[in-house]
């Protein structure tokens, strides 16, 4: 069953750490402990240009310095690659692992969280409440014993550095893109996905540049998945620059972003021939899609460089 409230710890104003951070940082940490979409891992989508429309005054630019902020004092962690953020002691506040039926809901919720560093996180936090409190109903349950043996992170121990506050960068807007691959800027499109140079990358990410262009390994990835090359690319970059998107290497994000929109495609399609609904067009679990991502991410190569992601190091300090 879906989650309808939220479960909030008075001595959360005992922590000098929330003490510290700002009223925005707060009001973006509740915001995200109660939000509707807030899985049973303590996991929901990371898209700051909607979490900003639940605040009168709010842009993507100050819900990505809140969160930055909240990275800096360790209570959340975010994925850019995969879109979502964890609240890292959600499983220890929250309760949920003395209930038999909410323990195989938090298992089946962590076993639809896509990003490889949030994965680790939640298992190390499960793993450590094991050690604590080794009496809890949870541990009866094959499906969450099997989390126990998961590779776990500790990120208190091995830390994510912070990102910089958003700095302005200038838009590229679809009319950018020409036909061929091009840009304003740029005659032809990179034909290899290259390391970035120290000048575009650094440890944190960065934002897309404006002379970014799809490669022709993008463009041969597309035509083999039958998909319109320079319209993605125009609506990556649109998305990227409207919600403030840091990565370290944004070749990668968009091969990512090509696979998730070949499932996208395969989910929605209808034949019109055939007058088939939307609603009876096959469709793929979360796990599934999850999956199908993860397996695309990571079996193809990408110089030697680990899988591009960009991470907010979680949890609250007590």
């Amino acid at each position: 069953m879906p989650r309808d409230r939220a479960n909030i710890r008075t001595n959360i104003w005992a922590s000098t750490d929330w003490r510290r951070l700002t009223k925005g940082a707060q009001q973006l940490y509740m915001m995200l402990l109660s939000h509707p979409d807030l899985s049973y891992a303590g996991v929901c989508d990371w898209r700051p240009g909607r979490l900003a429309q639940m605040t009168t005054g709010e842009t993507s630019e100050s819900v990505a310095r809140d969160a930055d902020e909240l990275q800096r004092h360790h209570f959340v962690l975010r994925d850019d690659v995969t879109e979502e953020v964890c609240i890292r002691s959600f499983l220890k506040h929250d309760g949920l692992l003395r209930h038999p039926q909410l323990s195989v809901s938090f298992a089946n919720a962590y076993a639809a969280v896509a990003s490889p560093t949030i994965r680790e996180v939640i298992a190390h936090e499960a793993q450590k409440l094991h050690l604590s409190e080794p009496s809890l109903v949870a541990w009866t349950k094959h499906q969450v014993q099997t989390i126990l043996s998961e590779p776990a992170r500790d990120l208190k121990a091995n830390p994510v550095e912070a990102e910089p506050a958003p700095q302005s960068a200038p838009l590229l807007g679809a009319s950018s893109i020409r036909p061929g691959g091009a840009s304003t800027t740029t005659s032809t499109a990179t034909s290899t996905e290259e390391p970035l140079s120290p000048a575009k990358a650094n440890d944190d990410g960065h934002l897309i540049p404006s002379d970014w262009t799809p490669s022709q390994r993008h463009r041969d990835q597309a035509k083999s998945l039958n998909i319109d090359v320079d319209r993605q690319a125009a609506r990556f970059v649109e998305h990227a620059n409207r919600n403030v998107r840091r990565l370290k290497n944004w070749n990668t994000g968009f091969t990512n972003w090509l696979n998730k929109q070949a499932v996208f495609t395969q989910q929605s399609a209808a034949s019109p021939t055939t007058g088939q609904a939307h609603a009876t067009a096959p469709r793929l679990t979360a796990v599934e899609l999850n999956l199908i991502n993860y397996q695309q991410r990571y079996k193809e190569p990408n110089n030697g460089q680990a899988g591009d992601r960009t991470a907010i190091d979680p949890g609250i300090g007590h």
